[in-house]
């Protein structure tokens, strides 16, 4: 292994290895009977995990995170809407690609009280080169200029070929210090690729916990320190860019049925 960056390293046959981080949260927290209540049932794949809604609450009373931004809205979003209004209420910004397909529980997060108050942002991923490379982001600066600083970002969109790498260069200018980052489906090669360039590009960055197996799916959970200025990493900027042409590729190999389209 070579080229290392603390916890994330680049192997030979073009691999990130991620070194095993045990999520430290008090277990049997009061705020987990709140959680649990709105967790989905588990019969749809694309909500998220109960360990990850479990998670996401505990994170909420432990750290008192009282402005989430959640790139990604769902059941993510009634979960920490939920949990906030049991604890001091707070600010929940969601952007999202499609709200058609979560108007039915964005209503019920809407609905949780004026505690919390909620913005649902419809959003493009638009193709952008920056200190990370080349990758898709949500350009959305004046709303998170008017919402942030954020204590808690929860990433989890966009799906399927766009990657997740954008959203750190997207928003890490309205990050409030010491806030934290969660990373979810942490364990697909995408995701462990986006940490590797964001640690080697980010030295203000610190990774807390990964656990590929978490829910099922894996998480990362990270800190953001003092906003240092960022680095310029030849293999993530390179990687970068292989990724997209890969990305490319596969789009067009689902569109004309060659293969099927992963979650």
């Amino acid at each position: 292994m070579h080229d290392g960056t603390d916890g994330v390293r680049f192997a030979l046959p073009w691999h990130i290895d991620v070194e095993q981080r045990t999520v430290s949260l008090q277990e049997s927290q009061p705020i987990d009977g709140i959680v649990t209540a709105v967790l989905p049932d588990g019969s749809n794949p694309w909500p998220i995990s109960r360990d990850l809604g479990l998670m996401l609450g505990r994170l909420l009373a432990e750290h008192g995170c009282q402005n989430i931004l959640e790139i990604g809205a769902g059941s993510s979003s009634l979960v920490s809407a939920t949990a906030l209004a049991e604890l001091n209420g707070g600010r929940i910004t969601s952007l999202e690609q499609d709200v058609d397909w979560c108007k039915e529980i964005w209503a019920r997060v809407e609905a949780v009280g004026p505690q919390v108050d909620v913005e649902l942002v419809p959003v493009k991923p638009e193709l952008r080169w920056s200190e990370l490379g080349l990758h898709y982001q949500f350009s959305v600066s004046e709303v998170l200029k008017r919402r942030g600083p954020f204590d808690l970002v929860v990433v989890d969109a966009p799906q399927y070929w766009f990657g997740r790498g954008g959203a750190l260069p997207a928003v890490r200018a309205h990050l409030a210090p010491g806030a934290l980052l969660v990373l979810d489906d942490a364990g697909r090669k995408g995701e462990r690729w986006a940490l590797y360039r964001w640690l080697r590009t980010y030295p203000g960055l610190d990774l807390l916990a990964y656990d590929e197996d978490f829910g099922g799916r894996g998480v990362a959970l990270l800190k953001w320190n003092e906003p240092l200025p960022p680095r310029r990493s030849v293999l993530g900027t390179a990687s970068s860019i292989t990724d997209r042409a890969y990305s490319a590729v596969r789009r067009q190999a689902v569109k004309l049925g060659v293969i099927k389209q992963r979650d």
